[in-house]
């Protein structure tokens, strides 16, 4: 196996940092699966980066949830572990709780198709994505909140390639993406 040059590597490291926090940012820093708060958070691929190598999947915004890394009670797990521990159940809470999520990791698995992206073009959306969006939660990411589904979908689109919709009905006078 070729050894990662110290190039790459930093490349990687950034792309891996800028991911995070973008994930982070996207759901407030609250937990996706339990709304826990101040508590120690991490951002998780849903599709786990050892299985799913491809760059399109690993930094695709719709593979990431922003999961609590401590239990809130003794004997408790985090969120995170159990998320590493049951895959399965996840990808069917996904379907419920967030179905973009859902459609994309069903959506990608097995496919040999995907878009091959480089690091260099990795990095540069994520920053694109970090100065030029104003980033709003998805009411589906963040239970009680009530911004429209549609704020996101120019940054979905755009990174992933997959449309939401077609033609989202926006009421009148609402925020917008910038």
């Amino acid at each position: 196996m070729k050894k990662e040059t110290r190039q790459r590597k930093e490349l990687r490291l950034e792309c891996d940092n800028l991911w995070s926090k973008f994930i982070f940012k996207l759901y407030r820093g609250k937990c996706a699966r339990c709304g826990a708060e101040n508590v120690g958070m991490d951002s998780h691929h849903i599709l786990s980066r050892s299985r799913y190598p491809n760059l399109f999947i690993k930094y695709n915004i719709l593979n990431g949830l922003c999961l609590c890394s401590m239990p809130k009670k003794d004997g408790e797990i985090s969120c995170h572990t159990y998320c590493d521990q049951n895959q399965d159940e996840i990808i069917d809470w996904l379907k419920t709780n967030l179905p973009q999520h859902y459609a994309f990791a069903k959506g990608v698995q097995g496919k040999d198709d995907l878009p091959k992206k480089t690091l260099t073009e990795i990095r540069s959306e994520l920053l694109r994505a970090h100065n030029v969006y104003d980033i709003k939660p998805l009411p589906q990411i963040i239970p009680r909140c009530n911004l429209p589904p549609y704020m996101l979908e120019a940054l979905i689109a755009k990174q992933s390639g997959i449309v939401l919709s077609k033609n989202p009905v926006r009421p009148a006078g609402d925020v917008r993406l910038k």
